[in-house]
């Protein structure tokens, strides 16, 4: 159900710049949905081409590691992930958003 919701947003934004042909939406490692969630989510709505750009998440440790995390599990609405190095929790520095960056819309004839 909250895929739907976020599909949903991204459709509303994109329909604000005009009759859309095809979207690109860059999805965190660390995001609360998962590339294929969002794009089934948006296809089962609108006809629309869904690019996906998957974007690596990026977290900084107390222990001093930055880089990529290790993911522990994915549930339904939450990512666990630590540190490689130490196993805590770290701060994420990128990769945890989902957000529309392209839309093509169709041209007037």
């Amino acid at each position: 159900m909250h895929n739907m919701l976020i599909a949903n947003e991204i459709i509303e934004k994109a329909k604000k710049f005009g009759d859309v042909e095809s979207i690109t939406v860059e999805v965190g490692e660390l995001a609360k949905a998962t590339p294929n969630q969002i794009r089934y989510g948006i296809s089962h709505i609108e006809d629309w081409e869904v690019n996906i750009d998957p974007k690596p998440a990026i977290v900084e440790c107390k222990c001093g590691y930055t880089g990529m995390p290790r993911v522990v599990d994915r549930t339904h609405d939450f990512v666990f992930f630590e540190c490689p190095v130490c196993n805590e929790l770290p701060k994420i520095l990128e990769g945890d958003k989902i957000k529309l960056i392209n839309v093509k819309v169709k041209k007037i004839n």
